[in-house]
């Protein structure tokens, strides 16, 4: 049963940079849970989530899956363990953390995916990162059309990579493209957590595995 006296999400979160989005979810209202978890046992995970929850389903899950130690690698030299760690393990996660959701949500809530906004248009140098995050957003479109009769809002936003991953903040393809018009910041905590929270909402029900890109206007794609 979902409690009405306060907004509860469920953060499943590896290899990323989290910690400001949950505090900015707090201070808008939210009660935030965040399992400890190796995402390799999808029934300990399921269970240990329940636990955390108590008797109430969550109002939000939310899931952000990428390998801890990314980096600008060539495409001629990402090899096989590379493409496993930075590519596949990412995938299997995001996997595990929908099939999770929706066996904790029941027929109502909404599940969010987060992702670098980058590999909407490729970036050299991070095939791997980039091919985790679009099959990772084609995980999302399936979940969305395969539970479209629920009352789920199933959807992802795209932020500015640095927010989830810092230590990309020094590759130069990843900076704001020299096209004119660099008076906009990207959005800070507090508004991702509004934005967030109206996807969670009603409002979340409107769309079914949209992409929103929320990084201020660094990339603007179909």
């Amino acid at each position: 049963m979902h409690s009405t006296q306060e907004k509860s999400a469920l953060l499943l979160t590896s290899g990323c940079a989290i910690a400001w989005l949950e505090s900015a979810l707090q201070a808008a209202g939210w009660r935030v849970h965040s399992p400890a978890s190796d995402f390799g046992d999808r029934a300990q995970l399921e269970r240990d989530a329940r636990r955390l929850l108590g008797e109430d389903a969550p109002d939000l899950v939310l899931h952000c899956h990428l390998p801890e130690d990314a980096a600008a690698i060539p495409l001629r030299d990402t090899g096989t363990a590379q493409w496993r760690h930075g590519c596949e393990a990412p995938l299997r996660r995001t996997l595990i953390s929908l099939q999770v959701a929706h066996a904790l949500l029941g027929n109502r809530g909404a599940i969010i995916g987060l992702g670098p906004a980058f590999p909407l248009n490729g970036v050299a140098g991070l095939a791997a990162l980039g091919a985790a995050v679009e099959g990772q957003r084609t995980l999302v479109k399936a979940a969305a059309r395969q539970w479209i009769g629920s009352e789920i809002a199933i959807n992802w936003i795209a932020l500015k990579a640095e927010r989830l991953l810092p230590q990309l903040a020094d590759v130069p393809q990843l900076g704001r493209l020299d096209i004119g018009g660099h008076g906009r910041r990207p959005p800070d905590a507090a508004r991702l957590a509004a934005l967030i929270t109206a996807l969670a909402g009603d409002p979340g029900l409107a769309l079914a595995g949209q992409t929103l890109i929320a990084d201020g206007g660094d990339w603007m794609t179909p």
